[in-house]
């Protein structure tokens, strides 16, 4: 049986915080207990490895942030996730485009002039999120919006063209619109 005092940090403002550990020797995180206060600052893990829960997220769903004023060093780098081989949807519409989910995305295919991709939705928690799209196909492409929102405040799902070989930069700036950084 494991025994390791775990810190937590308590100086956060969240709801709930998950600790994931491993069994012996293992490499999968595993939960080991939900915290349902923004208090406790340490954990004494007396579990053995055959009562751990479900497997840790591969995605932070959360919705936080850490907001830093002043210097931080981080140790290891940023690792942004990606998708590569995406075909745009056929059409060159909102409805039929593609649904980007990762932080940079490669398109791959555009079959026909036009053809379409998303860009993730945005909510409040959201902002100050980054996506690049680079198209590596020979055909122009169209980067929409998410349902009912924007880019660069052009209006409700308007779309930007992307040229073949080009990288487009987006962030979100509000809840509901995305900013193209050139």
């Amino acid at each position: 049986m494991n025994l390791t005092a775990i810190p937590v940090s308590s100086n956060l403002n969240v709801k709930q915080r998950n600790i994931y550990r491993t069994v012996g020797g293992g490499s999968s995180y595993l939960l080991l207990v939900s915290i349902a206060d923004n208090s406790t600052t340490t954990y004494v893990d007396i579990i053995a490895d055959g009562s751990l829960g479900a497997a840790a997220p591969t995605v932070n769903t959360a919705g936080s942030r850490l907001y830093v004023d002043g210097n931080l060093k981080v140790n290891t780098p940023n690792i942004r996730s990606t998708e590569s081989g995406i075909t745009a949807g056929a059409g060159g519409t909102s409805l039929a485009a593609y649904q980007l989910s990762k932080e940079v995305s490669f398109i791959a295919t555009v079959a026909t002039a036009n053809d379409s991709v998303k860009l993730p939705a945005i909510t409040s928690n959201l902002i100050g999120m980054h996506c690049q799209v680079k198209n590596l196909n020979a055909n122009t492409a169209r980067i929409y919006p998410f349902d009912g929102q924007q880019i660069d405040a052009g209006g409700a799902d308007v779309p930007v063209t992307i040229a073949t070989t080009v990288t487009r930069s987006f962030i979100a700036d509000t809840a509901s619109n995305w900013r193209q950084m050139q």
